[in-house]
């Protein structure tokens, strides 16, 4: 439920976060005019969420680079992400971590060619920056939920919820 749309765009772009690739959505619309009357609900629009356009790019060159799962006592973990492309410009929209942890990029969120972004599971950026002495260059995204497993777990990162694989591994 997208609660009340104030103004009017005959586009609507459903945030990649919320879906899940391979499931069936179904949409209606009631419109309020400026008196306050609503209509009856629109008949329903029914879609199937398909992979990313950007699948290929992602396995091609999505990369996790460097794992901290056991930081030094008040240190904390992170993972690393890479884009190995020299061109390309990711789009890590709707791309989620499904298992070792739990994370789904935002939408709008890129990774340019050769950039690296770290993602951490405390809400305390300034922090984290302080310790590991990370500028602001750095992009550091986060916190994700879970925790990394000290003695092991299998991580996925895959390219949405539902989608393929780009890393999977113990």
């Amino acid at each position: 439920d997208s609660g009340p749309i104030t103004s009017f765009t005959p586009d609507v772009t459903i945030p990649a976060d919320v879906l899940r690739g391979g499931s069936r959505y179904r949409v209606r619309v009631q419109h309020t005019d400026t008196t306050g009357r609503n209509s009856n609900w629109s008949l329903s629009h029914e879609f199937t969420c398909g992979d990313p356009v950007n699948e290929t790019d992602l396995i091609n060159y999505l990369r996790i680079t460097e794992i901290m799962f056991n930081p030094p006592p008040a240190g904390y973990e992170y993972i690393e992400l890479y884009n190995s492309s020299s061109s390309v410009v990711l789009d890590l929209s709707g791309v989620k971590f499904t298992q070792g942890i739990d994370y789904t990029f935002a939408q709008g969120t890129t990774l340019l060619p050769g950039a690296y972004v770290v993602l951490v599971g405390t809400a305390d950026i300034a922090g984290f920056r302080a310790y590991y002495g990370l500028d602001g260059s750095v992009t550091v995204l986060g916190p994700y939920t879970g925790a990394l497993n000290n003695g092991g777990e299998q991580l996925v990162l895959r390219t949405s919820a539902g989608g393929t694989d780009i890393v999977n591994f113990n």
